[in-house]
């Protein structure tokens, strides 16, 4: 699980972080280069955390119940409770790329 210190950071600071972080991701120019920059950048926790939460989303998407959810991430129940309701409010963008992810999914099976 990702470690995150309870220390509040100036909020200039912390856009100015994620502007760096979207250039980093932008500038990364073949798969290669981002597995790479990836697996050594995030700790297997996080590689963990993160592959499952968009996996969830994915789910959340194609409409799986619940309790499928738990049988295929184990997730808790409360966990699931909070990202559907997280993911109710995602902006339209963000569900159309998740979209697209389904979308290479099912383009990959054949």
């Amino acid at each position: 699980m990702g470690r995150v210190s309870k220390k509040n950071i100036n909020q200039k600071f912390q856009l100015e972080l994620e502007e760096q972080f979207s250039f980093l991701i932008q500038s990364l120019t073949s798969k290669i280069e981002t597995l790479s920059f990836l697996n050594e950048f995030l700790t297997i926790e996080e590689k963990i955390m993160l592959g499952k939460r968009l996996v969830l989303y994915m789910m959340l998407y194609k409409n799986f119940t619940s309790s499928q959810i738990h049988a295929a991430l184990a997730m808790s129940y409360e966990t699931i409770r909070w990202y559907k309701e997280v993911f109710k409010n995602k902006s339209e963008v963000f569900k159309h790329t998740i979209e697209r992810l389904i979308k290479r999914e099912k383009i990959e099976e054949f």
